[in-house]
């Protein structure tokens, strides 16, 4: 594994990791449940 990001530019590609960095996200959760969400602006 190159970088800690490698399996999601994997997923995604490489558009889809430029849209991916133009955007906030928030994070949120315990240890038992988690959720990423991607806040249009």
């Amino acid at each position: 594994m190159l970088n800690q990001f490698s399996r999601t530019q994997l997923l995604l590609g490489p558009e889809g990791m430029a849209r991916l960095y133009n955007k906030k996200v928030a994070v949120f959760g315990n240890r038992r449940i988690s959720a990423v969400g991607i806040l249009k602006t």
